[in-house]
């Protein structure tokens, strides 16, 4: 067989593409259908005022997820985000079920060009939550004095 070959980062360097290896694949096809991925999409705008996270009057996105086999998550975040003033509106996220982690900004997704606008998407991995079946629900602030706008709000998780 034929290799092909994949150009490595950095230029120069390659490493050949090679196909599965059967013995290394998992055989396993158990799994309840929450561990596999989950997504879900608010292509409503709404509006928030809050400078501590909050829910938007349709709540979410929300997914019920079932951890992987490491217990690890990559959490995506994807929204379009409008402020009346820069740096003023964050999409962040919360899980339920376990370890409770509250939004934060340091999980979270951001604009700061004001009238504008602007679609940002984020991906997060959040480990150490110790629950086999948890809860991922958006949640929305806006800088001190800013009306913050959310639309086409869209979460993915997917467990690792």
């Amino acid at each position: 067989m034929q290799k092909e070959w994949l150009p490595l980062s950095g230029g120069g360097a390659f490493a050949p593409i090679l196909p599965p290896d059967p013995t290394r694949m998992p055989t396993d096809r158990s799994y309840p259908q929450t561990v596999r991925a989950q997504t879900a999409f608010i292509s409503t705008i709404e509006t928030t005022s809050s400078s501590s996270y909050t829910d938007l009057t349709t709540v979410g996105p929300q997914v019920e997820i079932a951890a992987g086999p490491s217990g690890l998550f990559l959490v995506t975040l994807y929204c379009g985000l409008r402020t009346t003033v820069t740096n003023g509106c964050f999409m962040s996220f919360t899980f339920t079920g376990g370890v409770a982690t509250a939004a934060n900004d340091n999980l979270a997704i951001s604009s700061d060009v004001g009238n504008f606008g602007q679609r940002i998407g984020g991906s997060f991995l959040v480990t150490d939550l110790g629950a086999a079946l948890v809860t991922i629900t958006c949640k929305y602030r806006a800088t001190a004095g800013a009306t913050a706008e959310f639309r086409d709000r869209r979460l993915s998780v997917v467990p690792l």
